[in-house]
């Protein structure tokens, strides 16, 4: 656990670009060690930032003391190539992801589509360098409504696999697409109703705010910050609820909150409120302000230390999307497997009930509705390309 100490007070000194102040924890971080850390959190980009001013600003610290200690522990030769690899393996795969992401808005829009990038390269955007973040695959929101943009990608992928909000569009290798319908639900009925209604009244005004990538790789169109402090905390509550979740998406808010307006701060709580979502704002704003260092200035909830420490402990267990979560269970039997992931689901929810119980306990219901909704819109697919 002291480990990780450092690591996220180091991670604090990387996001404070404007009033840095060298860790004492630099003197005995293992770099390697770090490296481990940071790819499992999706955050090598971040990482390295402050890595390549830390030693710069101890030659400057006044206490000369620890200033010695933190240039005996200056990062090796080895260690900075094991870096910078993987830093360029990133700025390479931003500058395709960028192209792709601008090429897609172009041809959504020749086929009559307005759209939107959600998070990816549009909270990149808002980082001090954009190209340090790890992206993923590109969420394209489309205008429209669910069976337009159904049907013209089924048209060219009859077999793409969908959810209630998205279907995937393996129109590229090795850069995953998911269109989608909507942005996000809530696995609360009454509450996805109150969220669906907040994105059909905000929708205009993302389709039309084009942003400009980096590199000249041409323009998308991004969702306002205020759309976002709604959005990406919803997007954390699904993946809270199916997989787990990482520290890079609660980077991804905290740079939201940066950039969102104070004169929107009430609405924001308020909205939040309609939904059941005020302690899951509580535990995330913790994060963001005691873990990750944002001034509270930019805080829009007062923050939930008890609930913020069980996330932070479900963010350090599981790494990025729960990927690295020893508890889940593996098993060679697939049909065996399947049924023990859904009982250590179950059993994981149940943790969570007590502090989110408005998606947790609505969790059954929503699954059984999803399923029975699947297989009525594969069977209108069949039926409509008869």
């Amino acid at each position: 656990m002291a480990k990780v100490d450092d690591y996220l007070d180091f991670l604090k000194y990387c996001l404070d670009t404007e009033n840095r102040q060298v860790p004492a924890c630099a003197a005995t971080i293992n770099w390697d060690e770090l490296l481990v850390f940071a790819r499992k959190q999706s955050i090598v980009g971040i990482f390295w930032d402050g890595i390549r001013n830390v030693f710069k600003q101890a030659e400057l610290h006044r206490d000369e003391e620890l200033m010695a200690r933190i240039l005996e522990n200056k990062i090796n030769e080895k260690q900075t190539l094991d870096w910078m690899a993987k830093v360029k393996g990133i700025q390479l795969r931003n500058e395709k992801v960028n192209a792709f992401a601008a090429k897609a808005t172009s041809n959504f829009a020749l086929e009559g589509f307005r759209t939107c990038i959600l998070k990816g390269q549009s909270n990149a955007l808002r980082y001090p360098d954009p190209s340090l973040r790890s992206c993923g695959d590109i969420d394209i929101w489309t205008e429209g409504g669910r069976w337009k943009a159904f049907c013209y990608v089924r048209r060219m992928f009859p077999k793409a696999k969908f959810k209630c909000q998205h279907i995937e569009f393996p129109v590229k290798a090795k850069i995953p697409v998911e269109v989608h319908f909507y942005p996000m639900y809530l696995e609360n009925l009454w509450c996805n109703r109150k969220l669906q209604k907040f994105f059909k009244q905000q929708a205009d005004e993302q389709f039309s705010n084009w942003k400009q990538l980096p590199g000249n790789a041409g323009k998308i169109c991004t969702p306002t910050p205020f759309f976002d402090a709604i959005y990406q905390l919803t997007h954390i509550n699904v993946h809270i609820l199916i997989e787990g979740i990482g520290l890079r998406q609660f980077i991804d808010y905290y740079y939201v909150l940066r950039y969102l307006p104070k004169e929107k701060h009430e609405e924001v709580r308020q909205l939040l409120k309609s939904m059941n979502l005020t302690k899951l704002a509580a535990a995330t704003t913790w994060i963001v302000k005691e873990v990750l260092g944002l001034p509270e200035e930019y805080c829009y909830i007062q923050p939930d230390e008890r609930r913020g420490k069980h996330l932070m402990m479900e963010i350090e267990r599981g790494g990025n999307f729960g990927k690295f979560n020893d508890e889940k269970p593996k098993n060679k039997n697939a049909l065996v497997q399947f049924w023990q992931v859904q009982m250590w689901k179950l059993g994981r929810n149940a943790r969570y009930a007590i502090d989110y119980p408005s998606e947790e306990l609505s969790e059954p219901i929503f699954r059984i509705i999803h399923w029975i909704w699947r297989q009525w819109y594969q069977m209108k697919w069949l039926v409509a390309k008869k």
